[in-house]
């Protein structure tokens, strides 16, 4: 039911955006994992206006898991 590959949009996973957000949310923790300094430099790589379209559908997800 849901593309993988899209992180926001119409038939984006889920994942995808709870995943970077996630991500940037804990980044003062995590950064400094060396395991970790390849998915920050893709997340870096997003730019703004992704970021927080990711940041608004995440919320969106949490807000009302259900209708996701």
């Amino acid at each position: 039911r849901y593309d993988p590959g899209r992180a926001t949009g119409e038939g984006a996973c889920p994942f995808n955006a709870l995943y970077w957000n996630f991500l940037e949310q804990r980044r003062p923790w995590l950064s400094g994992n060396p395991r970790m300094g390849m998915m920050y430099r893709l997340l870096d790589r997003k730019g703004p206006g992704e970021r927080e379209a990711l940041r608004q559908r995440a919320a969106a997800i949490l807000e009302r898991p259900d209708d996701f």
